[in-house]
């Protein structure tokens, strides 16, 4: 008789997990991009557009959006070239890539639990050796709970967050690969002296921890998870190999701390990350320790799931709801550090460590948790979860065998009904992600049910809805939400009168967009962003001497600004000022290639350029200023639209006239 753990039930074990996963997730193809990232990330990122070494120059060495993770840049430009702006395949490809990790899931859990019985290492209380069944349980449900769970619905159904589903993948075929290796290493006499950067196994680990970086800072956790692999069930911390061990893990660790200095200064390129003014660290801690609690809670109840979960005021040690979760941390731990059950602690340094570069001591961002930091942290609970599962059932069926189908029918049912009921909340959680506008209604919905305290720190929630119906055609709501919901949350941000000055000049009344940026100025007098809209705002009013004196006031402030030289072109352009329209687009350029406006204006200045060349008759320079237009942006629309091909052909042939024969 074969027996359960066959390949071939694997095989359909894992084709279950991955297509189930895949259809629970398919109304997600629905959905559009949203103005939260996916805007800057795809939708107005002219570098995805085309993958010459300009761009993989730029992928690789550029803090775009204050990140580094250059795969992420090459698999949009992929998804670019396949299906251009349509959302569609963009969610697709996420869709597809955590159906994957599901699968992948399953496989390591299956592998994992069959090394824990090969080499005979579950002897903690309570958990005996896993028999077939009981392996084949563990690694299904570990697998549907990964792949079904609507705490994943964040990092999938956000186009924006394919750097979770990219890195969780190449992560977990790393620690696959490294589990290998390590049951090799224990198992076999041979590999004590063996030396491990000859082990094929051991550089696909290093190999695929690379490409897991690139794509997330996040996998800056696996060295430490190899650890936890090699201390349980690995046990490879011994007299014996001690040294070995950590010798393995050098490169690794070497790799990991590259890669965070690198994190730190692109977090800081756009001042990504928070001062201790802002978030002081006892704060930071007390939000971290309760976000470990509050996490495990969603991934228990996760009916209440919300797409931003601000960072809360007046946190100290006397506020009794964060020194609890504090207290509950420290005591969990030292509990389980006391009755020295190394599978528990295992699986709970998982969680803790996995999560601990996402819990806010270093602040980036206002929130204090977000689902998608989740997504390879939740691992420990759903491995957990399957686990207990198989275990109870062996234990069950080995003291009732009489009623062993009974008991499994009776659990079947109660499994089948709890992964049903995820995969519809997870199905009402891709909704969420349709488009801006139910994005943020949802999101400020969510958060005025959480109380006084999180919807006073919701501006960005409601500013996000503004904008969205602002670019939806409800000019009216929009301006009512910042002025009604934004404004009762933070009355004095200029962030609130930037956005009403953003809308109004949408709608063509820039006398009140040019009132709401002067109101913000008043608030902060120094900040270029809004500097730079007051004088578009002065372009579009037809006066540009104003927006001319405001720029380069700003460029006092900030001579390297790419903005400031940008606007000032289209200042200059306003003024008939072609020529030095021409340098400022080009210096924009240098100082933001990615920045798409900035090439259309310099297309069009060029052509306008050619075109004054060609009425005062000054027809090489004129060739030369089309040629150029050309060699810019060979698909730029403006070039048709002024017919600048036509303009060559007859400047051709009028210099073909005057040549000497």
């Amino acid at each position: 008789m074969n027996s359960i753990l066959s390949k071939k039930n694997k095989l359909a074990a894992l084709f279950f997990v991955s297509v189930t996963t895949f259809i629970v997730y398919l109304p997600a193809l629905k959905n559009g991009f949203v103005n939260w990232d996916d805007y800057s990330y795809i939708v107005q990122n002219r570098k995805i557009t085309s993958m010459g070494i300009d761009f993989f120059q730029w992928a690789f060495f550029n803090f775009h959006m204050s990140n580094w993770h250059p795969l992420i840049w090459i698999s949009y430009a992929v998804d670019y070239a396949l299906w251009g702006l349509n959302p569609m395949g963009y969610h697709l490809v996420n869709i597809i890539l955590h159906s994957i990790n599901s699968l992948l899931v399953t496989l390591l859990s299956f592998q994992l639990l069959e090394y824990y019985r090969r080499m005979k290492l579950i002897s903690a209380p309570g958990f005996p050796v896993l028999s077939d069944e009981g392996i084949f349980i563990a690694g299904l449900v570990s697998g549907l709970l990964f792949g079904l769970h609507p705490i994943h619905v964040e990092s999938v159904a956000w186009v924006s967050e394919r750097k979770d589903v990219l890195y969780s993948f190449f992560f977990l075929l790393s620690l696959m690969s490294y589990m290998r290796y390590a049951y090799n290493a224990r198992q076999e006499t041979g590999m004590q002296n063996k030396i491990w950067l000859t082990d094929r196994h051991y550089l696909w680990t290093i190999g695929l921890f690379f490409l897991s970086i690139l794509s997330k800072p996040m996998a800056i956790t696996l060295p430490v998870v190899l650890c936890i692999l090699d201390w349980y069930p690995f046990e490879r911390f011994n007299k014996g190999s001690i040294k070995r061990v950590l010798l393995e893990k050098a490169p690794f660790f070497l790799i990991a701390f590259d890669l965070s200095i690198t994190t730190i200064l692109a977090q800081s390129y756009n001042f990504a990350m928070k001062s201790t003014a802002d978030f002081p660290l006892e704060a930071r801690v007390l939000v971290g320790f309760k976000s470990l609690i509050d996490y495990i809670l969603n991934v228990l109840w996760p009916f209440s799931l919300s797409p931003l979960y601000p960072f809360p005021d007046n946190v100290s040690f006397i506020s009794v709801q964060y020194t609890a979760g504090f207290i509950a941390v420290i005591f969990f731990t030292t509990v389980l550090l006391l009755k020295k059950n190394k599978l528990w602690l295992s699986v709970w340094f998982y969680y803790f460590l996995t999560l601990l570069p996402v819990l806010g001591f270093v602040k980036v961002g206002i929130s204090a948790m977000a689902d998608r930091y989740m997504y390879l942290p939740s691992l420990s609970f759903f491995f957990a979860a399957g686990l207990l599962l198989a275990v109870g059932i062996d234990k069950i069926c080995f003291k009732y065998p009489a009623k062993k189908t009974l008991i499994i029918a009776g659990l079947f049912v109660c499994v089948i009904f709890v992964f049903v009921l995820f995969s519809f909340l997870t199905i009402k959680q891709v909704a969420v992600w349709k488009d801006s506008v139910v994005l943020w209604e949802y999101t400020t919905k969510m958060l005025r049910e959480r109380g006084e305290q999180y919807y006073k720190k919701s501006f960005d929630a409601y500013n996000g809805l503004a904008m969205a119906y602002a670019d939806t055609g409800r000019s009216e709501d929009a301006i009512n939400e910042l002025k009604i919901n934004a404004y009762r949350t933070s009355p004095d941000s200029i962030h609130l009168y930037n956005s009403l000055g953003i809308i109004y000049q949408k709608t063509g009344r820039y006398g009140e967009a040019i009132e709401s940026f002067k109101a913000a100025l008043k608030i902060y007098p120094f900040n270029n962003t809004i500097i730079n809209n007051l004088s578009i705002a002065y372009i579009n009013d037809k006066q540009p001497e104003k927006a001319i004196i405001e720029l380069n006031n700003s460029l006092k402030i900030n001579p390297v600004f790419y903005l400031t030289h940008h606007s000032l072109g289209l200042a200059y352009m306003a003024q008939g000022r072609i020529s030095e329209a021409v340098e400022k687009f080009w210096i924009t350029l240098k100082l933001k290639p990615e920045y798409a406006p900035a090439l259309d204006n310099f297309v069009e200045a060029l052509i306008k350029r050619g075109l004054s060349y060609e009425s005062d008759k000054q027809f090489d320079n004129a060739k030369k200023a089309f040629n150029d237009a050309m060699a810019a942006d060979p698909n730029n629309k403006k070039l048709s639209e002024y017919e600048v091909k036509k303009h060559l052909e007859a400047l051709d042939n009028i210099l073909v006239g005057k040549s000497p024969k």
